[in-house]
């Protein structure tokens, strides 16, 4: 389930937008395409960070911010 959104995230590493940032926009696009439906699970930090070769401290800010802007609703533990 999760590698079906981890294979349509694309980093860009020479890129001079911060992947945090690139994290964000691409998680937008998934959710306005429809291809994250409300109330489906995202992949955890960690397991993100690990598949995408990112930080996971990268990961937890993009979906901390997803949250300030209440895009997604984040859970500890889950």
């Amino acid at each position: 389930m999760f590698d079906d959104i981890i294979c349509k995230i694309k980093i860009d590493f020479h890129s001079q937008q911060p992947i945090y940032q690139q994290l964000i926009g691409q998680i937008q696009q998934l959710i306005s395409a429809g291809q994250i439906k409300r109330g489906e699970h995202l992949p955890s930090v960690r397991h993100l960070g690990d598949k995408l070769n990112v930080s996971p401290n990268t990961v937890a800010r993009a979906y901390l911010e997803l949250e300030r802007d209440q895009i997604v609703v984040t859970k500890r533990g889950g």
